[in-house]
């Protein structure tokens, strides 16, 4: 490979991490305010930036700068690094492509308890029919005698 092609892939590779990174921010902060039932519009007046910029960053339209992260972080009362962090973004099998996967994500449905997504429908619950025992849930069962 020449020299040339080595830094055009370097470059590629370091706009990639950098795209990642800003999703990564994103996702976090979407997360982030949706579980404290915060507004994009507070976050932006808290950073000192009008709405329609907070817009452009929670859209992945424009980055978000350090001076940004920090004063996000100190909004949502937690480190950089915690929004540096694609933990939770992997643990919910968001890709890469963290745009279009938060507009399915929790981020319009909000988190459970747990900080897993709602589900949209109840889970499927066993029918009282069922044909499990009940001593396979862990419970005996009480019309056994002992």
């Amino acid at each position: 490979m020449s020299l040339h092609s080595d830094l055009n892939q370097s470059a590629q590779q370091t706009g990639r991490y950098q795209k990642q990174l800003e999703s990564t921010i994103t996702f976090n902060v979407k997360m982030l305010l949706t579980a404290y039932g915060y507004s994009q519009s507070s976050l932006a007046e808290a950073m000192g930036i009008g709405r329609s910029a907070m817009s452009l960053k929670m859209s992945g339209k424009t980055g978000w700068s350090v001076y940004d992260l920090v004063n996000a972080s100190r909004f949502l009362k937690v480190s950089t690094e915690q929004l540096l962090d694609d933990s939770l973004m992997r643990r919910m099998g968001v890709s890469d492509d963290a745009e279009a996967d938060m507009e399915k994500s929790a981020v319009s449905g909000g988190l459970s308890d747990d900080g897993t997504p709602r589900r949209s429908a109840p889970p499927r619950r066993h029918s009282k029919t069922s044909t499990r025992s009940p001593t396979t849930t862990g419970v005996p069962d009480a019309r056994s005698s002992t």
